[in-house]
């Protein structure tokens, strides 16, 4: 008797403290690209359970769905994706998710786009998960302050960039022109890069005196190597998606790039 007392005794301590529990209600979201992971990661916080599809270092736009892929829909009730996506209608038929395109234009590095894309990322989560709509418009704004106060600490590394002659990736345009560079020309992925139109980069290159080749890593790292080395320019490999998995991924990302520019240029001190 003693032993089956002490049981429910235990028991009903056991029920109490549980009783007492706040279990956080979490919302599963699936993003496509770690663009949108980052936000979601840094905006959804503790309130969202969150799985990336395609792995930062490579080119969504020629990604394989897997198997795997499709069981990180399980119990999703959110799909983030971009629209340019071709293999993201496959998952939303597969799945019972809500799924809404982030519909916002330009170089997702660039943090005025990056923010704007927030803002939409923020929206579509308030809509799927209301209770925490509070919590994710006060992230949302903390999240901008934190890009803008990493901006203000790079406005000076960013004005030694100013007008300094570069060619590159097509996908690193828009990065670098807001970085302030001089856009000379600019190449496509590595298979498209034929003989004669790398004799006519080299030959632009010289003429223009370029500095510098910028590639992009999700779709080739090295594309401009080659040239760069023909033209005795510097060479540099930007990512166009952060890299990591931490709530401020995208501003270390963006520093990373701002970095390797001013490092790549010799304009450091």
């Amino acid at each position: 008797m003693k032993v089956l007392r002490s049981f429910v005794i235990i028991l009903l301590i056991l029920l109490l403290c549980g009783c007492g529990e706040h279990r956080l209600e979490r919302t599963k979201v699936v993003a496509t690209t770690s663009l949108i992971g980052s936000i979601v990661r840094a905006i959804g916080a503790e309130r969202v359970e969150l799985a990336v599809i395609v792995p930062s270092g490579m080119c969504p736009g020629h990604f394989d769905v897997k198997p795997s892929d499709v069981i990180k829909l399980s119990g999703a009730e959110l799909i983030l994706y971009h629209g340019w996506e071709r293999w993201i209608g496959k998952l939303i038929s597969s799945s019972k998710a809500r799924a809404v395109m982030i519909d916002v234009k330009g170089n997702w590095m660039v943090p005025d786009v990056h923010i704007e894309a927030a803002g939409k990322i923020a929206d579509a989560l308030c809509n799927v998960d209301p209770k925490g709509c509070k919590l994710f418009k006060g992230n949302l704004k903390r999240y901008k302050d934190e890009i803008k106060s990493a901006l203000g600490e790079m406005e000076e590394k960013l004005s030694r960039l100013k007008g300094a002659k570069v060619i590159c990736s097509k996908m690193q345009e828009g990065f670098l022109r807001w970085a302030g560079l001089k856009i000379v020309a600019t190449y496509g992925r590595p298979e498209e890069l034929t003989t004669r139109e790398m004799v006519r980069l080299v030959k632009l290159a010289r003429e223009e005196k370029v500095k510098l080749f910028v590639d992009n890593l999700q779709s080739g790292p090295k594309a401009g190597l080659r040239m760069a080395e023909e033209v005795k320019a510097k060479h540099v490999t930007l990512t166009n998606f952060p890299l990591g998995e931490t709530r401020d991924s995208y501003i270390i990302s963006l520093r990373e790039n701002v970095e390797k520019l001013v490092e790549a240029l010799g304009c450091g001190r």
